[in-house]
């Protein structure tokens, strides 16, 4: 590899070889991604989910992030970042939560189930009691990114800013039994009228070029429109739009099954702006044999999916395959031996790679979290202790093992706390500056407001944004120090100041970047090959966790 630098005024040249990245290398990757443009998809089980109040999609509030240029999600229930609200009756809900779980078309008097976390479809069926909405209306996809406003990164959208909608759903086990036409109304203008059936989004798996033209929908999968519509930017309304009745429901024995949708936004061309691209594949009750199984639901509440069950959804949601892929894996840990978790994570990461590889997709990294002290099964105590610890353990010799592979750990970087209001905890967040904890626009208190009480009655989730918010600006943090390790004075810069710092500590430990302890020419040659900007220091990480 070679690599040039500007330093001091001198343009200096190096050549050396490169076999495989160290784990400091692919976290240094993942944090340029992220700060430029990547696709970020939260993976896993309820720790995944796309609430505000889940540490992943709390990440976007919390990171240093450059900007949020698209927000995907699915058709579930209750109030996540992408929300999908029924207008037509009656409609199934097709989740764990939901009595009948991932049963599909549940008046075909058949079996099917449909289990990719995708973390909801919902489900009309043409029957003679069926009832549209006013104007036929039958579904509404709404985006809540409120939040963002107050965020490290600004709002999602600006006055100017131009957004486009894909409209993703699934397509029944027959041709027939789907519904033959839909409009699509973006804030009461009509978009599109197009036939599920034949008008589908072509398929990067299929080496197909998606350009506005139809294909047949795949049976059993997720789909998507072939064209994305133009959606209005309304600064005082979120950005909505209606999935309406075209051709008549009522009595069709028709199904229609909305899997959400994509937001992002686009130059005066048309064209994906880059930046970061939030999505997640995850559902509430998730859990590890959920990934890597290959096989399809057989049960109401199975937790396993096919491949080609993953494969379909993450085609149809790819915007580029330019963009790189950061899969950020977030799993309550559970009480498995060491041997039966390290062999999940090898197998999650393994079939993933190969659904991205399918696509076409060239880059792909997989961030390994380590989650906060939580109960694990029934215990809270030495033995939830000892999980997290193997779990870490394993997430970290995976990185060392893979080279698009990085782990951080909460629970590390936390010191073991559980954040349930006790002293212990509290001390904790006073030492280290919380009490004043920095987050966009917002000063927050975490002492004074929540006594460092941060998990819910079940000591698993956040138990609210905040606590969210603190637990992704964790791991942001340890992204900066595994991926700015030269940044000797955390700045977010590797500069000149860093440069003198090394060169003050020539021949002693001081200055050492490269940990074979003493400061020579290697840590010279480190520092350049990583110049310039890298993960911004938050307050009150200035001095901390160092």
């Amino acid at each position: 590899m070679s690599l040039s630098r500007t330093i001091l005024g001198f343009s200096i040249c190096l050549s050396f070889t490169q076999n495989a990245l160290s784990t400091d290398e692919s976290m240094r990757a993942i944090a340029d991604a992220l700060r430029n443009d990547a696709r970020l998809v939260c993976i896993g089980d309820s720790l995944s989910t796309s609430f505000w109040n889940r540490t992943g999609a709390a990440s976007l509030l919390a990171w240093p992030i450059k900007k949020v240029t698209a927000i995907g999600g699915g058709a579930g229930i209750g109030s996540p970042i992408f929300r999908c609200i029924s207008h037509c009756s009656p409609v199934s809900n097709v989740l764990s939560a939901d009595k009948l779980g991932y049963t599909i078309e549940r008046h075909s008097g058949s079996n099917e189930f449909f289990t990719l976390p995708v973390r909801g479809l919902k489900e009309a069926y043409g029957s003679i009691d069926f009832k549209t909405g006013v104007n036929g209306a039958l579904f509404e996809f709404k985006l809540r990114a409120d939040p963002l406003d107050k965020s490290v990164c600004g709002p999602f959208l600006e006055e100017d800013d131009l957004l486009k909608f894909r409209y993703l759903y699934r397509a029944p086990s027959a041709h027939l039994n789907h519904v033959s036409s839909i409009s699509l109304v973006d804030f009461n203008e009509h978009a599109l009228t197009f036939s599920p059936i034949n008008d589908a989004r072509k398929l990067l798996h299929l080496g197909e070029v998606p350009d506005g033209t139809g294909r047949p929908a795949i049976s059993r999968h997720i789909n998507a429109s072939a064209l994305d519509i133009p959606a209005i930017n309304n600064l005082y309304d979120s950005a909505k739009v209606f999935v309406n009745e075209d051709s008549p429901i009522q009595s069709s024995d028709a199904y229609l099954q909305p899997a959400g949708g994509v937001y992002y936004k686009t130059d005066a061309l048309g064209d994906y702006t880059q930046g970061l691209y939030y999505s997640s594949l995850a559902d509430d009750s998730w859990s590890y044999i959920g990934f890597c199984s290959n096989i399809e639901g057989e049960d109401t509440h199975d937790k396993v999916f096919s491949i080609e069950q993953f494969l379909h959804w993450l085609d149809v949601t790819t915007i580029s395959l330019n963009q790189p892929i950061v899969f950020m894996w977030r799993l309550g840990v559970e009480e498995l031996d060491f041997e039966v978790v390290l062999e999940q994570y090898q197998g999650m990461i393994s079939q993933t790679d190969k659904v991205a590889n399918a696509i076409g997709i060239q880059e792909v990294y997989h961030l390994l979290i380590t989650p906060y002290m939580m109960l694990v099964g029934q215990h809270a105590g030495k033995e939830a202790h000892q999980h997290l610890q193997d779990h870490q353990a394993i997430c970290e010799s995976i990185a060392n093992e893979l080279d698009h592979v990085a782990a951080v750990s909460i629970y590390e970087a936390t010191e073991g706390n559980l954040f349930i209001g006790t002293n212990t905890s509290n001390d904790w967040l006073l030492k280290n500056g919380f009490n004043e904890f920095e987050c966009g626009t917002e000063v927050i208190p975490l002492c004074d407001l929540y006594n460092g009480n941060f998990l819910d009655s079940f000591l698993v989730h956040p138990s609210h944004f905040d606590a969210a918010k603190f637990f992704a600006a964790i791991v942001g943090n340890e992204i900066r120090k595994k991926a700015c390790h030269t940044d000797l004075v955390a700045n977010g810069i590797i500069d000149v100041n860093d440069l003198l710092l090394v060169i003050k500590g020539w021949g002693s430990p001081e200055g050492d970047v490269t940990e074979d302890g003493v400061t020579d020419v290697l840590d010279v040659l480190e520092l350049i090959a990583t110049w310039g900007e890298c993960w911004p220091v938050q307050a009150p990480f200035t001095g901390q966790f160092e």
